[in-house]
């Protein structure tokens, strides 16, 4: 079936799935992908910054050539409590008893996610290869969170970095 062009909104329920990024780059199979967690309201937000820009200048500074390299691309968002569930796709976390020690707060594991919403129609995007961070926070209003960045790979030649489909 063609990609057909939508006017469906990706909104209400918006949902981050993430899978293991598989070796050869190909994106993961649909049953693969699993349920980020809890995704805090509003707090999506894909992130793009420029590539770095090349010119070639004559005498004079006089601009003969440019070119702009291509962004870089990052997909941000808010995880409710510090489950263990989330910790340890992101942490490299040890369960001890009744209570999570983290070993470390980074990882070097690369991941593929699927960004779903609840609209019939809206667009799903799939990135095949993402690295990834995470930090904590605390605040009185919302308790603790993890803040959860996917820096955006190339997952390598004659693969797509990003899908874009739309929902059945």
């Amino acid at each position: 079936m063609p990609y057909k062009d939508t006017t469906a909104t990706a909104w209400g329920e918006e949902k981050i799935y993430i899978a293991d990024a598989k070796e050869d780059g190909a994106m993961p199979n649909a049953s693969e992908f699993k349920l980020l967690g809890n995704i805090k309201e509003d707090s999506i937000s894909i992130d793009t910054q420029e590539g770095k820009k090349y010119e070639w200048k004559a005498t004079g500074g006089r601009v003969v050539d440019s070119y702009q390299g291509e962004p870089t691309h990052s997909v941000k968002c808010v995880v409710k409590n510090l489950n263990k569930s989330v910790l340890e796709k992101v942490w490299k976390v040890k369960e001890v008893g009744n209570a999570l020690h983290i070993e470390s707060f980074s990882m070097n594991k690369k991941y593929a996610i699927k960004m779903d919403s609840e609209v019939e129609g809206a667009e799903v995007v799939k990135f095949a290869k993402c690295a990834v961070s995470a930090k904590q926070i605390y605040s009185g209003d919302n308790g603790f969170e993890l803040e959860v960045t996917f820096s955006i790979l190339d997952p390598g030649e004659g693969k797509p970095k990003q899908v874009i489909e739309n929902k059945a």
